[in-house]
């Protein structure tokens, strides 16, 4: 009787020991957002490997309106560079019909998706989509960047291209947002803007249209708030 009441025992020990395992290692149905760990910032391979789940514009008053990276592209095509600067071309103008100054000719060379700051991944272990946030560490600005000597100030470049010396955009942990991921995917945020590039010579126009001291200037323009939702798989 006790052999029996011994292997009884031991069978149940054996059975809770495998329910255990099992358990364990089908996961319970549940989401790790892995903040502790190197892997909880995406590496530069991850960021470009990672599928592009969604595009979002954030608007003023907080709505999110889906886009494409194209459409945002093609969305920073409204500028001023139709608008021909007085002069923009003093060698087809008469001897002293140009006013004295500087002149910037720089050209919009493309509009594009500028990552600001990264949240954090979260992984999805359940066999089902999973809606988690993707936290703002801290809060981040990205400002106008500027290459090159304005030897005549910020005027030029405001009067050619539209472009604020103090136009920013900024990031804050409470503007964090949610991303859906896909069983057996993580995910995380792209916190950025549309960044636009202008480029091209910053010149001293004399009142006879003689040019002079000519050199380059590029300048970087952010211009809303757009979130970028990527994936990757890990198991």
């Amino acid at each position: 009787m006790k052999k029996l009441s011994v292997a009884i025992l031991c069978l149940l020990v054996s059975f809770s020991m495998v329910s255990s395992i099992a358990y364990a290692d089908n996961g319970p149905e549940s989401v790790s957002t892995d903040n502790n760990s190197e892997s909880s910032t995406p590496s530069e391979k991850d960021l470009l490997d990672g599928e592009i789940q969604g595009v979002y514009i954030v608007n003023e008053d907080g709505s999110m309106e889906e886009t494409t990276l194209g459409q945002l592209e093609l969305s920073g095509e409204d500028d001023n560079s139709d608008v021909i600067a007085r002069d923009d071309q003093p060698d087809k103008r008469p001897i002293g019909s140009c006013k004295a100054g500087w002149v910037y000719r720089g050209k919009k060379e493309k509009t594009s998706f500028y990552n600001i700051v990264t949240g954090t991944v979260v992984y999805n272990y359940t066999s089902k989509n999973a809606t988690l946030k993707s936290s703002i560490g801290k809060d981040t600005t990205l400002g106008t960047v500027v290459n090159g000597e304005l030897s005549g100030g910020w005027g030029p470049v405001q009067w050619k291209a539209g472009i604020s010396a103090n136009a920013s955009v900024t990031w804050t942990k409470s503007e964090d947002t949610t991303i859906t991921i896909r069983p057996n995917y993580k995910g995380w945020n792209q916190y950025g803007t549309q960044r636009t590039k202008w480029s091209g010579p910053y010149v001293y126009v004399d009142r006879d249209c003689n040019q002079s001291n000519s050199h380059n200037v590029t300048v970087y323009s952010p211009k809303g708030d757009v979130i970028l939702l990527r994936e990757k798989k890990f198991r």
